[in-house]
C-alpha cells in the first residue's frame, strides 16, 4: 500500500479533495516541496488504501491552484481526464488506469483549458471552458467549447467576443463546488444546459441559458451599469500594449477620475501586485479586490491602471515562469514602465512628466519598493502596504515554490538590499496584527533605510491585519500622500 507524505502540515490546505460519486473513494493532490511534481491519489474510504493515479513532473507542475487548473475526472472505466502544462499550455489528456505517467492528448494549441464543465461518457464528449484560443480577443477571456474524447469535433459554443462567467451566482465559483465537486454550479447535472454571463470590465453582464450545442435557450438577465457605477465616472478602459520582447501583448485596465476631461491632465498611479499566483486586471464588470482599490484612487483624481506583466498566470508557462527564481522582477516591472510610457503617447491626459505613483499591498508592497529602487526616475512616489520585503522570512512553501529552494540565500532579493537606491517619496504602511506578513518584515526595511540615511514615512495601524490597505485611516492617509506628493495639492 502506498503512503501519502505531505510537505505541509495538511495537504488539504493547499490542494482540494473531493468524494467520488458513490462515496467509496476520495481524491486529492499532493505537490512536491519544490513545486515541480504533482501526484494525484485515490483513497479507499473503507480500508484507507491509496492508489497513485497520476504522476505529473516538470517545471511548476506541482504549484497548487495558481495557474488555472481543471479538476481531474475519474471515469467509469478508470481513465483519468487530466490537465497538464507539459507542452507549455494547459491542455486535456487521458491517463490510463495503472499507468500514472501515460498521456493521450485531447486538446492542443497556444491556449489554455481553464475548467471542465461536464463529461458525457456515453457520448464521449467533454464540455469545457478555455481562454486564449480566439485570435484578437483578450487572451484571458473565457469561452465554452466541446470536444470528443479522440480530440476531434472541437466546437466553440459561446460566440460573444467577451469574457464568460460560468458560475451561479456570478463570480461565486470555487475550485471545489458543493456536492461531488465534479462540475461548476452553472452546468446542469446531465450537462444538457449551462448558464453563462458575457461581460467585460466596461460591459455589464448579460446572463443566458445555453444548451449543449451552444444555442441560447433564453436570456436571463441584463445588468444595469447605472446602478453599479458612479454616474460622473467613466467606465474602465481595457487596453493592450506590446511587451518589451516586441512580440507579446500585455493586457490591462485604466481607471479615470470622476468628471474626466480629456483636455486636462491627470497624475498616474500604477497599482501593482506582481506575485506569480494571480492576474490583476479584471475581465468582468464585477470588481476584484485590486480593481476596487484602483477605482478608489481614481475617484480621488488620478488615472490608475492594472497591468498583467510577465511572471503572472493565465498565459503560457514561459510567461508565467518569467519571475521564477527572480522574484525581484515583480510581474515585469520593466514592462510596467514601458507600458505606461506607451499608453501616455496617445493619451496626453496621462501626466507622467514628473513621475508616476506606485502602490500595492502584500506582494504589491514588495513590488512598490523594488520599483522605486530600480526605476527611481520613473516611480517617484510610492505607498508600500504590508509588503513581504524579505522572502526568506515569508511563508516557507510560497517562497520555495516561486523563488526556489535557496530563497533566502541570494543577495539583492530583499527590499533592504536596495534601500539605498530609493530616491522618491516612500510611505510604508503596516498592520500591527498582520499574521500573513509580520511587521518585522517592514522593520528590517526601515532599519536599512535608516542606515542609508534615507527619508521615508511610516504608519503602523494598531489592531489591523493583512487587509490594512482598506482600513479607513490607512486608505485616507494613502490618498493624502499621493495628493500631496504626486498631484501637488492637499
Amino acid at each position: 500500500m502506498d503512503r501519502l507524505v505531505s510537505f505541509g502540515a495538511n495537504p488539504l490546505i493547499s490542494y482540494p479533495a473531493w468524494w467520488s460519486d458513490d462515496g467509496g473513494h476520495f481524491y486529492l493532490h499532493e505537490g512536491s516541496r519544490d513545486g515541480d511534481r504533482l501526484d494525484f491519489w485515490q483513497v479507499d474510504t473503507a480500508t484507507g488504501d491509496t492508489t497513485r493515479l497520476v504522476i505529473e513532473e516538470g517545471p511548476a507542475a506541482g504549484r497548487p491552484c495558481f495557474s488555472p487548473s481543471p479538476q481531474p475526472q475519474v471515469l467509469r472505466d478508470g481513465r483519468i481526464l487530466w490537465s497538464s502544462m507539459a507542452d507549455g499550455w494547459r491542455h486535456l489528456y487521458f491517463v490510463e488506469p495503472g499507468d500514472p505517467r501515460s498521456r493521450r492528448r485531447i486538446t492542443a494549441g497556444g491556449w489554455n483549458v481553464v475548467s471542465i464543465l461536464h463529461v458525457d461518457e456515453d457520448a464521449e464528449t467533454v464540455l469545457f471552458a478555455a481562454a486564449g484560443r480566439e485570435p484578437r480577443l483578450d487572451p484571458y477571456y473565457l469561452q465554452v467549447y466541446s470536444i470528443r474524447f479522440d480530440g476531434t469535433d472541437l466546437r466553440r459554443l459561446t460566440h460573444q467576443d467577451l469574457n464568460h462567467d460560468l458560475s451561479l451566482p456570478p463570480r461565486a465559483l470555487t475550485q471545489v463546488p458543493a456536492g461531488s465537486g465534479r462540475y461548476p454550479n452553472g452546468t446542469s447535472p446531465d450537462g444538457t444546459f449551462f448558464v453563462a454571463a458575457h461581460e467585460a470590465p466596461d460591459r455589464p453582464p448579460v446572463s443566458a441559458l445555453y444548451d449543449r450545442n451552444g444555442r441560447v435557450v433564453t436570456m436571463l438577465e441584463h445588468a444595469d451599469a447605472g446602478a453599479a457605477w458612479p454616474a460622473d465616472m467613466p467606465l474602465p478602459e481595457p487596453f493592450h500594449v506590446q511587451a518589451l520582447d516586441g512580440e507579446t501583448e500585455l493586457w490591462g485596465v485604466l481607471y479615470k477620475p470622476p468628471g474626466f476631461d480629456p483636455e486636462k491632465s491627470y497624475p498616474v498611479i500604477d497599482v501593482i501586485y506582481g506575485g506569480p499566483q494571480v492576474f490583476m486586471a479584471p475581465k468582468s464588470f464585477g470588481q476584484t479586490t485590486y480593481a476596487r482599490y484602483a477605482e478608489g484612487l481614481a475617484a480621488a483624481g488620478f488615472v490608475t491602471l492594472l497591468l498583467d506583466g510577465p511572471g503572472t498566470p493565465g498565459r503560457s508557462r514561459d510567461f508565467w515562469l518569467h519571475s521564477h527564481g527572480r522574484m525581484e522582477s515583480c510581474g515585469g516591472l520593466a514592462d510596467h514602465v514601458a507600458a505606461i510610457r506607451s499608453l501616455a503617447t496617445d493619451r496626453p491626459w496621462m501626466d507622467i512628466a514628473e513621475g508616476v505613483g506606485l502602490t500595492g499591498f502584500s506582494g504589491g508592497g514588495y513590488a512598490t519598493v523594488r520599483g522605486m529602487a530600480v526605476h527611481p526616475d520613473f516611480f517617484t512616489v510610492g505607498v508600500s502596504i504590508c509588503g513581504n520585503h524579505d522572502v526568506s522570512l515569508y511563508i516557507a512553501n510560497w517562497a520555495e515554490m516561486f523563488q526556489g529552494m535557496d530563497a533566502g540565500s541570494r543577495r539583492g532579493l530583499a527590499s533592504a538590499d536596495v534601500a539605498d537606491r530609493i530616491a522618491g517619496k516612500l510611505f510604508l504602511v503596516q498592520g500591527e496584527m498582520d499574521d500573513n506578513v509580520q511587521p518585522s518584515q517592514m522593520l528590517r526595511l526601515v532599519d536599512a533605510l535608516v542606515k542609508a540615511d534615507a527619508d521615508f514615512d511610516m504608519l503602523i495601524v494598531p489592531g489591523a491585519g493583512h487587509g490594512v490597505a482598506f482600513h479607513p485611516y490607512a486608505l485616507r492617509r494613502t490618498v493624502d500622500y499621493f495628493l500631496r506628493h504626486l498631484a501637488g495639492r492637499e
